[in-house]
């Protein structure tokens, strides 16, 4: 009996394993299709992955005067061969793409003392700068804004700089709007210290137009808060695209909250390469703006290299580093 229980049992499993080999799924091997087969009908579902932020950044900065003058103790050859240098070094350091001049390269157009050297002269020391100096910098993507003594017209400005007086530039999906606000009394034939005209609106509107969906940066040589227009101040508060405004001309390196006619909007001032004006020590020795911006925001920060300089008749060092440093969140990310 145990013998005929264990063939009977035997029996069964092999009966099931019969059945549920027939049952389960058929598995059809097929070569690995190539050019001469046909593809499946359904290709396997991509799933889209977001490139990573690329963070970039740029160089801003104004007032860099190659003239006759001597200023915190050094000569202009002085300051210039020093700037070149340490843009160059920062560079190594902290790679940039662009660098954004930003106007007042010379006294070509002056009106006080010796008066300016293209009138006076026939000698452009903007040009001199571009072709004694500008050519040994590491990053030889740049613009030139002119400022108020660079009062050439248009036509000549771009024979001297490659671009014209006001123009504009999109770096890494950001727009920035570079104005002529001294645009006025072009070429004159008398000593100039050149003459205000204000931001170009049109143009800004323009623009912002022609580019749109990117957050916008505004900056000039001077922005003179009390001279603008209503309209100026309106467009920079209303619309949310323009984040914040950068101006030169007075050499120093605050950063400006402007009051409610301008939005709150911050107005960042570039600093300067040449001499003091009215402000302490800290505030006007030489550097530059760095941007870092990406998709979220942009960190702006005012950047001074190790100098010494002779203010009112006193020795200053300062050493290498960050003096300030502003996070602005991009409006438009989401």
């Amino acid at each position: 009996m145990k013998k005929a229980s264990k063939a009977v049992m035997i029996l069964c499993l092999v009966g099931l394993l019969i059945t549920v080999s027939a049952c389960a799924p058929q598995v059809q091997h097929t070569a690995t299709p190539d050019a001469s087969t046909e593809a499946p009908t359904e290709a396997p579902t991509e799933v889209p992955t977001e490139a990573p932020d690329t963070k970039h950044r740029i160089i801003m900065m104004s007032d860099l005067h190659l003239c006759h003058l001597s200023w915190n103790g050094h000569t202009s050859e002085y300051r210039m061969e020093k700037m070149v240098k340490d843009l160059n070094a920062y560079n190594k350091e902290n790679p940039y793409s662009n660098i954004l001049f930003m106007g007042d390269y010379s006294l070509d157009f002056w009106q006080h003392g010796e008066k300016g050297s293209w009138i006076n002269q026939g000698v452009s020391n903007t040009k001199n700068l571009i072709e004694g100096y500008f050519k040994d910098l590491d990053c030889q993507d740049y613009l030139m804004i002119p400022g108020n003594h660079e009062q050439y017209s248009n036509e000549k400005w771009k024979e001297i700089t490659g671009n014209d007086r006001q123009t504009y530039t999109v770096i890494g999906g950001w727009l920035f709007i570079l104005l002529d606000t001294f645009n006025k009394n072009l070429d004159p034939t008398t000593h100039s210290d050149g003459t205000y005209s204000g931001a170009d609106v049109e143009y800004i509107k323009t623009v912002m137009a022609e580019n749109p969906d990117m957050p916008v940066i505004i900056a000039a040589h001077h922005i003179n808060k009390e001279k603008e227009s209503d309209e100026f101040r309106e467009l920079v508060a209303n619309d949310e695209r323009i984040v914040c405004l950068f101006s030169g001309h007075e050499h120093h390196n605050r950063n400006v909250k402007l009051d409610r006619r301008w939005g709150g909007k911050m107005l960042f001032h570039f600093g300067n390469y040449a001499y003091t004006k009215n402000v302490t020590v800290k505030e006007c020795m030489w550097g530059w703006r760095s941007l870092v911006f990406d998709n979220n925001g942009i960190t702006v920060e005012y950047y001074t290299p190790q100098s010494t300089i002779t203010v009112d008749g006193g020795e200053y060092t300062n050493e290498a580093g960050v003096v300030s440093s502003t996070y602005l969140e991009n409006p438009l990310a989401k």
